[in-house]
């Protein structure tokens, strides 16, 4: 099929925006670190790393080390339930270890024994980040307008109970911030809404009620704030 826009081609210039490449990678085109079909990717330690969105059953979540082209195919994700699509990944700061978005659940695969453990079952994940300093986990909601989360450093770990949903902070409600990144430095996060077509900086402190808009809030277009 046609590449996406936001596809990424490991060691490939051949998927790019507007040409045809294969949709689904063979498990060898995998491991050679050839085709991948993320919606969000990461970097940590000069290592790039993505998971396929179609289909993730079958395919691994990946690493390739940018200034060798080394690739390491880590694991295939398991998934806790819903929508059997995975859309956000992040590496955490402190480990080997991989946070990622499967259906309506957070998710934490441990390096050190293969395992899964099983965070969150509140929406379908959208986009992951975290914060490098407390350890906190943020993650957003892609349906009905679900808001974005923080999971404390606390539990993180798992294994995931009920109780777990009482730890979760809402942040934002009635919108969809999909994806975040965190400057982890200055205590901010800052986020995309598809329902004001936005970018916002949110203040990590306090009621969590401090919100700039950084670009956009002038609907969907290329007009306005110099073009952003």
């Amino acid at each position: 099929g046609s590449c996406w826009g936001y596809q990424v081609a490991y060691g490939s210039p051949d998927c790019t925006y507007g040409t045809t490449c294969q949709s689904e990678s063979s498990e060898a085109d995998q491991l050679s670190g050839t085709y991948t079909n993320p919606y969000q990717i990461n970097f940590k330690d000069g290592a790039l790393y993505t998971g396929s969105h179609d289909y993730p059953l079958d395919n691994y979540i990946c690493k390739k080390q940018m200034s060798s082209g080394t690739v390491d195919c880590l694991f295939k994700p398991v998934n806790f339930g819903g929508h059997a699509s995975m859309i956000g990944l992040m590496p955490d700061s402190a480990s080997d270890d991989v946070f990622y978005g499967l259906g309506n659940c957070l998710v934490r695969w441990r390096a050190a024994t293969n395992e899964f453990v099983q965070l969150s079952c509140r929406c379908r994940v959208w986009g992951i980040s975290q914060h490098t300093v407390t350890g906190d986990v943020y993650f957003g909601c892609r349906e009905g307008s679900n808001g974005l989360y923080r999971l404390p450093a606390s539990h993180t770990d798992g294994p995931y109970s009920t109780s777990n949903s009482a730890t979760e902070t809402l942040m934002i409600s009635g919108e969809r911030a999909m994806y975040q990144v965190v400057d982890s430095a200055n205590n901010e996060l800052y986020y995309t809404s598809e329902d004001t077509n936005a970018v916002m900086k949110l203040k990590l402190s306090g009621s969590f009620d401090e919100l700039t808009v950084i670009a956009g809030d002038n609907g969907v277009g290329y007009s306005g704030d110099g073009g952003l």
